[in-house]
C-alpha cells in the first residue's frame, strides 16, 4: 500500500525509469504529487508546487531521456517535473479556470507535448521541453472533462476533447484546427483511443467512433 497523501487521491499514472525501476505518480486534493517505487513501495519524491487540488497527472519522456510527469489542477496551471530528481521544470500557465484533464504524446518531430483541458471551455497544447504554449483549442461552450491523444489515419497527431456541452471534438495538434465535431447524447466523461478511432463515455453509455474517410 502506498501511504502518504493526507486527502483524496484523484489521479495516478505509471512509467519505467531509465534504470528499469517501475514507478507510479499519485496526486490529489492535498495539492501534492508523490512518486513511488512500485517494487519496494518506497516514496521517492514529493512534488510540491500546486496551490490547490490536483485533478490530473500524465507521464512522458523528454528528448534527453529524462522521465517526466505533468500535473494539473484547480489552481489553473499544469506543472512539469523531472521524475529522476523530483525537480520542477516548468509551469504551464494560460488557463483561466481549473484544469480537469490532460494527456501527453510525442509529436512527429519527436517533441514531447501535453494537452490540457479545463473549466474555461478550452484545451491547450504545450511543448514539454520548453514549457512553450503551442495552440489553444477553442470550440467548446462548456467545461471540459476529457482529453486523450489519438493518431489520425494519415499519421497526424490528434486529440479528442469532451465535456458538458455534449460534444466531442477531434483536433489536429499540428495546426490546432478542428477535424471532427461529434454530438453526444450526454456530457463526455472519459475517452480512450481504440481500433480505427476512439471510445468515449457519456452518461451511462459509451460509443465507438471509427474513422470513415476525410471530414
Amino acid at each position: 500500500m502506498l501511504e502518504g497523501h493526507r486527502d483524496w487521491v484523484l489521479t495516478v499514472s505509471a512509467l519505467t525509469l531509465p534504470d528499469g525501476t517501475p514507478v507510479a505518480v499519485t496526486a490529489g486534493h492535498d495539492r501534492k504529487a508523490m512518486v513511488w517505487d512500485l517494487t519496494s513501495g518506497q516514496r521517492l519524491h514529493t512534488l510540491v508546487g500546486h496551490t490547490d487540488g490536483i485533478r490530473a497527472v500524465a507521464t512522458a519522456a523528454l528528448p534527453d531521456g529524462t522521465p517526466a510527469a505533468v500535473t494539473a489542477g484547480h489552481d489553473r496551471t499544469a506543472m512539469v517535473w523531472d521524475l529522476t530528481t523530483g525537480q520542477h521544470l516548468h509551469t504551464l500557465s494560460g488557463h483561466t479556470g481549473g484544469v480537469n484533464a490532460l494527456t501527453t504524446l510525442a509529436l512527429p518531430d519527436g517533441t514531447p507535448a501535453a494537452v490540457t483541458a479545463g473549466h474555461d471551455h478550452n484545451a491547450m497544447v504545450w511543448d514539454l521541453t520548453t514549457g512553450q504554449h503551442l495552440h489553444t483549442l477553442t470550440g467548446h461552450t462548456s467545461s471540459l472533462n476529457v482529453v486523450t491523444a489519438l493518431t489520425l489515419p494519415d499519421g497526424t497527431p490528434a486529440a479528442v476533447t469532451a465535456g458538458h456541452d455534449h460534444n466531442a471534438i477531434v483536433w489536429n495538434l499540428t495546426t490546432g484546427r478542428t477535424v471532427w465535431r461529434v454530438p453526444l447524447p450526454g456530457p463526455g466523461t472519459c475517452a480512450v483511443p481504440a481500433d480505427s478511432g476512439f471510445l468515449i463515455g457519456y452518461g451511462d453509455e459509451a460509443a465507438h467512433f471509427v474513422w470513415t474517410g476525410r471530414p
